[in-house]
């Protein structure tokens, strides 16, 4: 079995935890963004759905991460 670097070790635990605080902060963070936006848009514009992009950005590091493993 191969074993990672400490330096591999850390990076993968910030990793972790930026994925971690993607998921349970997400929502919050998208309600802000969210609210930021409204004021700035032009009539019939739709606002973004901010929290399909976080879950996405997640998701994508999830199957990097993975992917190293």
């Amino acid at each position: 079995m191969a074993t990672l670097s400490t330096e591999v070790a850390s990076k993968f635990r910030s990793c972790l935890f930026v994925l971690s605080a993607l998921f349970q902060q997400g929502p919050a963070v998208a309600e802000i963004l969210g609210a930021r936006v409204l004021g700035s848009l032009t009539d019939g514009q739709e606002p973004a759905d901010f929290w399909i992009q976080i879950q996405s950005l997640g998701q994508l590091l999830r199957a990097d991460l993975d992917l190293m493993i």
